[in-house]
């Protein structure tokens, strides 16, 4: 599965690359997976990573910026004691820190 997983994410990134993917769908397809987090956690508990690794390739290629990034993690904020912003930021930067 984690193979399939990379392989996803290499995909993504290639069609982002090739621009048949445009900074507007990479978003679009984002956006309720940023969102609606927490509940993927029932099902995925490594959902932060996973999602951690997509947005990091999608910065790393311009696809999505940090004020963009910013703006939907404050989406997954159901009450105010949520961490998903914080979880979900800190997924991110270690995927980054990973291929560096």
């Amino acid at each position: 599965k984690e193979d399939e997983r990379q392989a996803i994410v290499r995909i993504v990134a290639i069609l982002a690359e090739k621009g048949k993917l445009t900074k507007e769908d990479v978003r679009t397809g984002l956006q309720d997976a940023i969102e609606f987090i927490d509940s993927f956690i029932l099902d995925s508990p490594r959902a932060y990573e996973y999602l951690g690794d997509m947005l990091g390739e999608m910065l790393k290629l311009k696809a999505i910026d940090v004020a963009w990034l910013c703006k939907e993690t404050e989406k997954t904020k159901v009450d105010q004691n949520s961490e998903a912003p914080i979880r979900l930021t800190r997924a991110t930067i270690s995927a980054l820190k990973a291929d560096a």
